[in-house]
């Protein structure tokens, strides 16, 4: 009986550690990267009220596609950040909060309202197609797409939206 409690709590921690310890640690290592995608890559979401939308229906802006959930620490974190970037630079970028929660829109709500954001859109998508096209490794993860739809760059891990080195950085990858 020991034996297999320890295993399971091996097993447990070891699953726990890839999960969500490892890709933290790992995170601070990871700057913008080339998108290894094809132009035009593209999937369906649902916004707040229900209407399935796609990315390329957004097009005419630059898009950061933000990728998160509500169980992960630092896309919450991240958010508050991210609302500010919105606010900050929405007649340049269109800032999508895209969550992942397979549980829909009323936890994504729940969650956007504890933490007061007031400028980013409620999306969701629960079939994780966004994840699948667009090969998200990790969350959060961040994806820099023309004003053409075209994928430029791809960032995982948490961002710090408020540096004005980050920000400079958004310049550059969208030629402002």
């Amino acid at each position: 009986m020991t034996y297999d409690c320890t295993r399971r709590a091996a097993v447990i921690g070891g699953l726990a550690y890839m999960l969500y310890a490892a890709p933290l640690a790992a995170a601070s290592d990871y700057d913008w990267q080339p998108a290894q995608l094809p132009p035009g890559t593209d999937a369906s979401f649902t916004d707040k009220n229900g209407r399935k939308l796609s990315l390329s229906t957004l097009r005419g802006k630059p898009i950061l596609l933000n990728i998160w959930a509500t169980w992960c620490a630092p896309c919450v974190i991240e958010l508050p950040a991210l609302d500010r970037l919105q606010r900050d630079l929405k007649k340049r970028l269109n800032v999508v909060a895209l969550s992942v929660d397979r549980s829909g829109m009323p936890i994504v709500r729940t969650a956007l309202r504890k933490l007061s954001i007031r400028h980013l859109d409620a999306y969701v998508d629960v079939s994780g197609e966004v994840v699948s096209r667009f090969k998200v490794p990790s969350l959060p993860a961040t994806i820099a797409i023309s004003a053409e739809s075209k994928p430029l760059f791809i960032r995982r891990g948490r961002v710090d939206w408020d540096d004005p080195a980050e920000r400079e950085k958004l310049r550059a990858i969208f030629q402002w």
